[in-house]
C-alpha cells in the first residue's frame, strides 16, 4: 500500500480502480486470509454467514410455498 502515498500521492488514482488495492482483495492479494478471521472479526463474520443462510432458506421456502397464479 505504500505505493500509493509515495512521490507526494503520485500513484493515488492506481490505489482507486486497481482491483488488487482494494480493501476486499487485500488479504487475499497479500496472502493474510488468515487475518480474516482474527478473534476481533470472528464473531461479525460468522453472524453475516448464519443471517445469509437463514435469509436464503427463509427465501427459498417462500417461494416453493407461494400460491400458484392462475
Amino acid at each position: 500500500m505504500d505505493q500509493c502515498w509515495q512521490n507526494n500521492y503520485a500513484l493515488e488514482s492506481l490505489c482507486w480502480y486497481v482491483p488488487e488495492y482494494s480493501a476486499l482483495w487485500r488479504p487475499l492479494v497479500t496472502g493474510e486470509t488468515y487475518m480474516i478471521l482474527n478473534y476481533e472479526r470472528a464473531p461479525f463474520a460468522i453472524w453475516q454467514v448464519l443471517v445469509l443462510v437463514y435469509l436464503v432458506i427463509t427465501t427459498l421456502l417462500n417461494y416453493k410455498n407461494r400460491p400458484a397464479l392462475v
